[in-house]
């Protein structure tokens, strides 16, 4: 490590020539400050450090080790030769805490606090390169060999900020009088915008920029306890918004926004009620239920009614949707919670504890299968084991049991920074079990790789308000009956949508390559399902649900790219394209239905539309062996102000079969091959092309 600056530390209230004789009454008057201890860290020339290693699980002789680490991070000012100075106070003050001036309130009320503050008013520059490696160490820890592994793409952070942290009793105490502050970018001096760039060594460069975070508790704070370290308190004022950009002009490393072109803003900002973080120590599970040395987080919240989503476009006046008036579907659980996400690393050939799909376990079993069967008819829900082993060295990112139960209630248009238009609707997406494992590999000729595996399920029961309460839904909403006519909405009124659904994303080697056209996601072996009841009814009981049948889909692909596209420069709507070749996965593929743990039929990519009981999935119309090619282009996401009348409109067009005409793609034509009602064949389809042209408009009534 080398590390050139200037430290400087300074006791301000003394003076060392007068440290041990009387100081003069006409010297006293030039003494000015307060109690405390003041550190500056400033200089010219980056800190630096060759690597930096978080270390895991280490075995074997000699000693295997798997780590995550940054290589070559360098700290230093955001402009060349500029200078930097990080500034850090350490003080013990008076705290009242009825509130108030501390130098008014009485024995009872004047408690003794301790605070850290941390901060740097001119913007910073972070760089480095994210590794993941499996090592070689000898007994004193020194690095033998890199048997495998390497870099995941470089960062860089442009930003200014603090952190502060106050407590009354011990430094990390959070429940006497404590305060919590962290604010980066414009949430810390509402001037210096900070940026966050990535280049994966292709030819882009992506960037979050307008970043700023916020995360302010004025009682609460860091505390430890049993289960690692905390951060919670009664309420939270939370803020992280950005832009996304993208530059494709070139292979190199663009740390500089100002020409790149937009892809859209997106963020969440508000209040978050009773919020508690656990940064606790054990990774992933192996295949004895036992937690690796790695690091694993839990975070429970409730959303304020002024919390909201925001998305939109990044160009132009930066019109966007916020979605906020959040209202629980059970009013009893907790609005998002997030039992267990850990970040660990794997070796090749490590173990990594598969999802059950289909029977809403947390994993599959160590020997792979999953513990019991799905309540929801099983001749047609089958369970199955969903994961990947790592191929070589990777990072490792595991969630489980995470369920969001609360919706929106109210959307606001805005423009040019003001609101001017807004509705009572719901957008309802609530999960009542999200489990997933991601594994990324280190980047190979300017591509990352990644396993990926999600399912966000229902909980397995055929009541319908147990599957109401405890599910994952997809619908939309009018909460007009809900308006408390002061800006707020109890989320009262009538939806409609796929209630009680079970979604299924999976994808071996998916690409991640960063081209002049735009961000590219590539993969041979990928399988999206998506079931659920298509119906309606009042919110936020659903009580009278109004089920109209319940649909099944299986798309299975050998050859899946999707590419989301920055807008021309005199554009600022949302672009992407895509390619899907239906098959049926050979049961080599870990991805593929003919592995399911119980014995049903083996479909590949089909539709199914049935009868709206659980116990009548049989009675079915049923498309199943799916095959063929479709491309999808000229795909746009466009919202517009409208005259205070704000559309959004979704449009693409398609070429199917051999109508396909992008480069390097087939153009099988597409096949049906079994048409069924009830399990009787009807018999096959076939398109051999086609053109077709979608868009969907979604606007207020006039």
């Amino acid at each position: 490590m080398r590390t050139i600056a200037t430290v400087a530390l300074i006791i301000i209230g003394s003076r060392l020539a007068y440290a041990l004789e009387p100081m003069p009454d006409y010297l006293m008057s030039e003494i000015s400050g307060r109690d405390g201890i003041t550190m500056s860290l400033s200089g010219q020339n980056q800190i630096s450090a060759s690597q930096l290693d978080f270390r895991f699980d280490g075995s074997g002789a000699p000693i295997l080790v798997d780590s995550l680490g940054i290589q070559t991070l360098n700290i230093g000012a955001r402009s060349n030769g500029g200078n930097y100075e990080i500034t850090t106070t350490l003080d013990a003050f008076t705290h009242n805490i009825a509130g108030g001036d501390a130098s008014a309130c009485g024995p009872t009320d004047c408690k003794s606090a301790l605070a850290l503050h941390t901060y740097w008013n001119s913007p910073l520059r972070v760089s480095g390169t994210p590794t993941v490696r499996n090592l070689e160490i000898d007994s004193e820890g020194a690095i033998v060999a890199v048997n495998s592994g390497g870099g995941l793409g470089n960062f860089a952070l442009d930003t200014v900020g603090e952190f502060y942290m106050q407590a009354g009793e011990g430094l990390f105490d959070s429940g006497h009088y404590s305060k919590f502050r962290l604010n980066l970018g414009k949430s810390y001096n509402n001037t210096e915008a900070a940026t966050l760039f990535y280049h994966l060594g292709g030819d882009g460069t992506l960037a979050l920029d307008d970043l700023a975070l916020k995360l302010n508790i004025d009682a609460g704070g860091l505390g430890i306890d049993s289960d690692g370290l905390m951060l919670k308190g009664s309420r939270a004022d939370f803020n992280l918004t950005y832009n996304v950009l993208y530059d494709g002009t070139g292979g190199n490393f663009s740390i500089d926004a100002s020409d790149d072109k937009s892809i859209l803003y997106y963020g969440w900002n508000g209040g978050l009620l009773n919020p508690e973080l656990h940064l606790m120590p054990g990774g992933l599970l192996d295949a004895t239920d036992s937690y690796t040395k790695g690091l694993s987080f839990s975070l429970t919240t409730d959303f304020e009614s002024d919390f909201a989503w925001d998305a939109g476009e990044a160009a132009g006046t930066k019109t966007y949707l916020a979605f906020s008036n959040w209202n629980s579907i059970t009013g009893t659980d907790r609005h998002f919670s997030v039992p267990y996400l850990a970040l660990d690393a794997v070796a090749q050939g490590g173990y990594v504890a598969p999802l059950c799909w289909g029977a809403n376990a947390a994993s599959a079993s160590a020997s792979g299968a999953c513990s019991g069967n799905s309540v929801l008819g099983a001749e047609r829900y089958s369970t199955q084991s969903i994961g990947f082993a790592p191929t070589s060295s990777a990072m490792a990112i595991a969630i489980r049991d995470t369920s969001l139960s609360a919706y929106s209630s109210r959307v606001d248009f805005y423009d040019d920074g003001a609101a001017i238009a807004n509705e009572n609707w719901a957008l309802i997406y609530t999960f009542g079990d999200v489990d997933g494992n991601i594994l990324l590999y280190p980047v190979q000729a300017g591509v990352l790789l990644a396993d990926i595996a999600f399912t966000v399920q229902s909980f397995d029961d055929d009541t319908p308000a147990n599957r109401w309460a405890n599910g994952t839904h997809f619908m939309i909403g009018d909460t007009g009956d809900g308006d408390n006519g002061d800006g707020t909405n109890s989320g009262e009124g009538m939806a409609i949508g796929l209630v009680g659904s079970d979604l299924l994303f999976g994808a071996e080697k998916l690409s991640v390559a960063m081209r002049p056209e735009g961000l590219l996601l590539q993969s041979n072996n990928v399988r999206f399902g998506l079931r659920g009841l298509f119906g309606g009814g009042s919110i936020p009981s659903m009580d009278d649900l109004q089920a109209m049948f319940l649909m099944d889909m299986n798309l299975e692909s050998d050859d899946f790219r999707f590419r989301l596209e920055p807008s021309p420069n005199s554009e600022t709507f949302l672009g992407f394209s895509g390619y899907l070749s239906l098959t049926n996965l050979p049961s080599s593929s870990s991805l593929s239905t003919a592995i399911s743990d119980n014995s049903v039929n083996d479909d590949g990519s089909y539709i199914s539309l049935s009868e709206p009981s659980y116990n009548k999935l049989d009675v079915d119309i049923r498309f199943a062996s799916i095959s063929g090619d479709i491309e999808i282009y000229d795909g746009r996401v466009n919202l517009e102000p409208n005259s205070g009348k704000p559309t959004l409109a979704l449009s693409s067009k398609l070429r199917v079969g051999n109508q396909v005409a992008g480069a390097g793609l087939s153009d099988d034509e597409l096949i049906i091959q079994r048409v069924e009602f009830g399990g009787n064949s009807l018999g096959s389809i076939v398109i051999p092309g086609a053109n077709i042209a979608a868009s969907l408009t979604l606007k207020q009534q006039q």
